[in-house]
């Protein structure tokens, strides 16, 4: 997401808040990036000892080697699970979206205003659920409206729901 060559005046703009949108929302492994809908449960990361030492070892390795996981990871009602030879999504494979379709990984399709100000509902609920920020939810979503409705920012969808998100962090 790069909000430098969009039609968004980038100066006015908290830059930490739209990086809080993007860890929060954008890389959340939890969140379709099609529709924004929560689509996996994934736990705490967890580390572990691969293997101890023991007489059966020949030579000493160096240190230890550990492996960093989730406790747990599930699929929501909204999240489903499907073979793909082309399995390129590096967060706990390919989940595809119930809700909208996707791939979870980008926008399919520019949504229309009413799907877009849907996208921004469900990500103040998240937000304010399931992270510690505090997201006005109306302002997110009349400012994504108001942004939608700007003809020059066509296209630019992600970036909008960026921009109101940053605008709408209390």
């Amino acid at each position: 997401m790069q909000l430098r060559k969009s039609p968004f005046d980038v100066t006015k703009i908290d830059e930490s808040r739209i990086d809080d949108f993007k860890e929060c929302i954008w890389y959340n492994s939890e969140i379709c990036n099609g529709c924004f809908s929560r689509v996996r449960l994934v736990g705490p990361k967890v580390s572990k000892t691969l293997e101890e030492p023991t007489e059966k070892m020949l030579e000493d390795n160096g240190p230890l080697q550990r492996m960093e996981s989730n406790e747990w990871y599930e699929r929501t009602e909204l999240g489903s699970q499907e073979y793909s030879s082309f399995d390129t999504n590096k967060r706990f494979g390919t989940c595809y979206c119930k809700n909208c379709g996707s791939d979870c990984s980008s926008f399919d399709e520019i949504p229309t205003k009413q799907a877009l100000t849907d996208m921004a509902e469900r990500i103040a609920e998240y937000a304010n659920e399931h992270t510690e920020l505090d997201v006005d939810r109306d302002h997110l979503v009349d400012e994504a409206a108001e942004l939608k409705a700007i003809p020059q920012t066509d296209g630019w969808d992600t970036e909008i729901l960026a921009v109101a998100f940053s605008r709408a962090l209390r």
